[in-house]
């Protein structure tokens, strides 16, 4: 779990484990976040024990404790680009993120999540071009 951990962004809905005998609970984010909440954590919506006993090997609900990368901003995503190779690029995000997203990211109002980052990267491949998409900011977060 990364060290500077705040419980609070944490999902209200997010599920926890409260399994510490699983032997894969060292590794596994719902049984992490679930040793940081504190007092003032009134509620916790948990697995069932008796679902998971049994099963830890083939757990259907582990979540490994890993960062995502996440991407802020796309300010910059054309500039290296020839005109018509950018538009071309911008038509495939249009279809592969709709309009509405394509223009929510661009306005720095959400962050690109990383299936996101892939559609954006693929679309760069699919126009030939070699070069990784700029984004104005990389973040590393759990995806809940």
């Amino acid at each position: 779990m990364k060290q500077d951990f705040d419980y609070k962004e944490v999902p209200h809905d997010y599920t926890h484990c409260l399994h510490a005998q699983c032997p894969r609970s060292a590794n596994c984010l719902r049984f992490l976040v679930t040793q940081h909440a504190g007092p003032e954590v009134i509620r916790i919506q948990v697995i069932n024990p008796a679902h998971v006993i049994g099963k830890e090997e083939n757990c259907s609900d582990f979540q490994p404790d890993v960062l995502a990368c996440f991407a802020f901003g796309i300010t910059h995503l054309f500039d290296k680009l020839p005109y018509s190779t950018a538009v071309k690029v911008r038509r495939l995000l249009f279809l592969n993120l709709k309009r509405n997203t394509f223009y929510r990211i661009q306005r720095k109002e959400r962050l690109i999540n990383p299936e996101e980052i892939s559609l954006i990267r693929e679309a760069f491949r699919m126009e030939g071009i070699k070069e990784e998409p700029v984004f104005d900011e990389l973040i590393y977060k759990y995806d809940w």
